[in-house]
C-alpha cells in the first residue's frame, strides 16, 4: 500500500491485506509498530467501494476503484482524528496475484 498527502512530495508505504467477505470489502493497514487500522465498507457500483474504520485515535472513512481484473485498487482516504485534526490523501493498493 502507498499514501499520497497532498501537501508532501514523498509517499509512505504500509503493508496491508484484502478480503472480501460477502459483498463487503475487509481492508487491514498495518503500522511498523505492530498497529493497525480495521477499514470495512460495501460494493457501492462494480469495482467502487467506500469504507470506514474506528480506531483509538478517530475515525476514518475512504473510497477504493479498480477496473474489472485490475490488480489495483486506488482511492481516497480522510482520517478525522479526535484532536479534531484532519488528515487526508490518496492511496494505491497493489494486490498480490499469488494472495
Amino acid at each position: 500500500m502507498e499514501l499520497y498527502f497532498p501537501s508532501d512530495d514523498e509517499k509512505e508505504t504500509y503493508q496491508c491485506e484484502i478480503q472480501f467477505v460477502d459483498d463487503a470489502l475487509h481492508l487491514t493497514q498495518k503500522f511498523d509498530d505492530g498497529s493497525y487500522i480495521y477499514y470495512k465498507g460495501q460494493e457501492v457500483g462494480p469495482g467502487h467501494y467506500q469504507v470506514e474504520a474506528e480506531d483509538p485515535y478517530g475515525t476514518s472513512s475512504g473510497s477504493l476503484h479498480r477496473f474489472p481484473d485490475s490488480l489495483i485498487f486506488e482511492g481516497y482516504w480522510v482520517d478525522k482524528n479526535n484532536d479534531r485534526s484532519r488528515d487526508e490523501g490518496m492511496w494505491r493498493i497493489y494486490i498480490d496475484p499469488s494472495s
